[in-house]
Order: structure tokens, then C-alpha cells, then sequence
């Protein structure tokens, strides 16, 4: 406990540049932060429960399913929907998604995620599990992302995007399934923002959040 006092401390008094700290020492100290701050806070913190959330787009429908399931499990249960768990193929779904997301109310600190940075996501389709780097559109089976570069021009909206510096996906501690952030990360960190809001970043599939299931006909 003493540690955590000293970092935060120092994380408060001086500003935390991208050359002081790696990648992992952030998120390290990060997750001690979050040792704290999360387990000081009530259950009733929109965790589950919530109603699902539909929303159109170009003749498309969207679910947000308020359950906290693993990626694997929200893409099997949105098969089972008869649909797939969201692709985002252009800026305006990009915007029309995040739109629903942030309308829907839930809570940019729904669920803290260690290996992102401590920020909160919610699951979207798109996955490099198959092979190392080659991001792809799992419900399509599409590719989009290979090796750091966008694939024949396709779309994506990777963390650094809005600042011109993509810093991911970037496999830390290997990871293999994308998700849309809800606020900025690394939470906390002065200085540092490999991330915001709305931009997707690659964690460990076995986190359970909340996830955008997609259909390609309009349901009312």
C-alpha cells in the first residue's frame, strides 16, 4: 500500500512523459490505481442488468447487449441473434456507433480494463487470433488491418488515430480482440494518451464486457 501512495503521489506532483515510462510501467501503475479506486466502489455501478439498446444505420440494425460476456462469447452469442458482433467499415458507422454507444447511458467506468490502459470498451468484431497482425472482420471474414497498415484502404479507427500516431493494435501482453473505448487511456496518466474515446484498441479476449451485436436488415 505504502508503493501505491509513493507512485500516485509522484504520478500527481510531476508529469509523466511517454519517454519515463514503458508501455507495461504505465499500465502497471495504472492497474495499482485501480486496485484501489475499484474496489472502494458499490455494485450499483451499471455492471449488468441494463435493457438492450437498438439503433439503425444504412439499413442495418445494432444491439448493445448490456451482459458481461468474453469476446468469444458475445461473437457466439450474437450469432445466436442471428446476427454478428459489430463491423465498422466507414467513418459514418464509425460515428453512428459510438453516437448509439454514448446515448445508451452506460457508464464510461462500467468496467475497467487492466490490459487497456484501465479505460472501459465494449467488444466489436474484429480479431487477429487466427494469425498474429492480420486483423480481421470475423462475421464477414474480412480482412482490414495486417502488419500496421490498413488493407486495400479499409477502415479502421485505431487508438491514435485522431492524434495522426497510431499506437495500436499493438499485442501487449497478447492480445487478439478489438474493442471501442469509452474514455481515454491509460486512465489517470498526465501526459500520456495512446487512445481516447471512440477509438478502438486490441485487449485480451477473456475480458467480459458489454458488446454491439449487427444485423443486415432493419428490425423494428
Amino acid at each position: 500500500m505504502k508503493t501505491f501512495f509513493k507512485l500516485t503521489e509522484y504520478a500527481g506532483k510531476h508529469s509523466i512523459k511517454p519517454a519515463t515510462f514503458s508501455k507495461k510501467a504505465i499500465y502497471v501503475l495504472t492497474a495499482l490505481c485501480m486496485t484501489v479506486v475499484f474496489s472502494c466502489k458499490d455494485d450499483d455501478n451499471d455492471n449488468d442488468g441494463g435493457d438492450p439498446v437498438y439503433f439503425h444505420h444504412s439499413g442495418h440494425s445494432y444491439l448493445i447487449v448490456r451482459e458481461l460476456k468474453t469476446w468469444s462469447a458475445a461473437s457466439n452469442e450474437a450469432k445466436t441473434k442471428g446476427g454478428y458482433l459489430v463491423e465498422i467499415g466507414s467513418q459514418e458507422e464509425q460515428t453512428a456507433v459510438y453516437a448509439a454507444i454514448q446515448e445508451s447511458g452506460i457508464s464510461t467506468t462500467y468496467q475497467a480494463v487492466e490490459d487497456g490502459g484501465g479505460a472501459a470498451y465494449i467488444w466489436i468484431g474484429a480479431s487477429d487470433e487466427a494469425s498474429e497482425g492480420k486483423w480481421v472482420w470475423v462475421g464477414s471474414n474480412t480482412e482490414f488491418w495486417n502488419s500496421g497498415a490498413a488493407v486495400e484502404g479499409r477502415y479502421h479507427n485505431w487508438g491514435g488515430k485522431k492524434a495522426g500516431s497510431i499506437n495500436e493494435p499493438d499485442d501487449y501482453d497478447g492480445q487478439d480482440a478489438a474493442a471501442i473505448g469509452l474514455a481515454k487511456w491509460p486512465a489517470g496518466v498526465q501526459d500520456v494518451e495512446l487512445g481516447v474515446a471512440g477509438e478502438w484498441n486490441d485487449i485480451d479476449e477473456t475480458n467480459k464486457l458489454y458488446y454491439i451485436v449487427e444485423f443486415d436488415e432493419e428490425k423494428k
